[in-house]
């Protein structure tokens, strides 16, 4: 452990020598410049994010970020969820690593960040705290890019974020998909309840290879804003007999109840199906292979994605997919052994078929 400290001190030493000697040439990076910045960006951001003000993150981040942002938080408005925080202290900010190109276009920097704050998910619908860290210690890689005299904000990145989870094939589907990746993110928009959700997950589940993008090329006279998500996720992080799915979502803006199609070749938690009766469907063939739960058979004769063609979709999918209906949420998902980019095509393929079938 001494050995890593002092290797450490020894590296952040001699970054800090190149860090002077580009500042003598460009007083753009200047020590107390960088620091002075993010702070300042630290603190805004905390409170645009808090208060889903994307208009007033416009002015520190970059086109990248603002439109990766964008979405993120209107997933968490459409989620009738906020995340507030307020920051305590700032303990430390400590630039950990930067790159001084020829280009100036080309330069960037990263600053170790760690704060003290209180960290809250509220529920919006009746201001409910179902997450409250006070004095919670943060403790993030925040990535700047330069613009001009000036910095901005290019990414978060979580210490808690396991680096050996990243898939660059996988941020590479998104990037083609015009989406965005993130290697941890999407833990506060899980539901309170369902088949693989449960009270409390969000303050312990994992959430890895999450991606995020808006529904395009379904031939709408309207705008495509739905907002799609597809992740993996498991309820217990530490277990190593943890199942791990593959999840597909959307939030729609209308709701349906609570619907549950489960796959024929799944293990149902029963303890999860109070309240909701089960309904046979006038497809024989259908109901081998699906098993269908509601609140009520109203909602299931109002759900548009229980047809012929779309079930179609489901057994042409190359794994067995559930569906669960949350109020206006959508999920679908997978339990999978692994996950490969060609398994998030397939999700993404899955949601564009269901999305062109919903009367939204």
């Amino acid at each position: 452990v001494y050995s890593d400290k002092l290797t450490e001190r020894i590296r952040q030493r001699q970054l800090l020598g190149r860090l002077s000697k580009s500042a003598d040439s460009d007083p753009v990076w200047g020590i107390d410049y960088l620091q002075n910045g993010v702070q300042s960006v630290f603190l805004a951001y905390q409170r645009d994010w808090s208060n889903l003000n994307i208009a007033g993150t416009r002015a520190y981040l970059t086109d990248r970020y603002y439109n990766h942002v964008d979405l993120m938080l209107t997933a968490f408005r459409e989620s009738g969820r906020l995340n507030n925080t307020v920051v305590h202290q700032i303990s430390s900010i400590e630039i950990t690593d930067f790159t001084d190109a020829d280009d100036d276009t080309k330069d960037r920097f990263t600053a170790h960040i760690k704060a003290y704050i209180t960290d809250q998910l509220v529920q919006t619908s009746d201001n409910n705290r179902v997450m409250n860290s006070s004095d919670f210690e943060l403790s993030e890689d925040w990535v700047f890019n330069r613009d001009g005299d000036s910095w901005r904000l290019d990414g978060i990145n979580p210490s808690t974020a396991a680096e050996n989870t990243r898939a660059g094939s996988i941020q590479h589907f998104a990037e083609t998909n015009g989406a965005y990746y993130s290697l941890d993110w999407g833990r506060m928009l899980l539901p309170e309840r369902g088949q693989i959700f449960g009270d409390g997950v969000y303050k312990i589940a994992d959430v890895n290879n999450h991606v995020i993008g808006r529904m395009q090329s379904t031939e709408r006279i309207y705008a495509d804003d739905v907002i799609y998500q597809i992740y993996t996720y498991s309820e217990r992080p530490y277990n190593a007999s943890k199942v791990v799915y593959l999840v597909g979502q959307m939030f729609v803006p209308k709701s349906y109840g609570n619907i549950l199609l489960a796959h024929t070749g799944s293990k149902l938690r029963r303890t999860k199906l109070f309240g909701l009766t089960k309904v046979e469907l006038e497809w024989g063939d259908f109901n081998k292979t699906y098993q269908v739960y509601a609140t009520s058979p109203d909602q299931v004769a109002a759900f548009e994605l229980l047809h012929p063609a779309m079930m179609q979709t489901l057994v042409d999918a190359p794994f067995q997919i559930n569906i669960e209906v949350i109020n206006n949420a959508i999920y679908f998902y997978a339990p999978l052994s692994s996950t490969k980019a060609k398994d998030y095509q397939a999700m993404l393929s899955v949601l564009q078929a269901a999305y062109r079938e919903l009367k939204l």
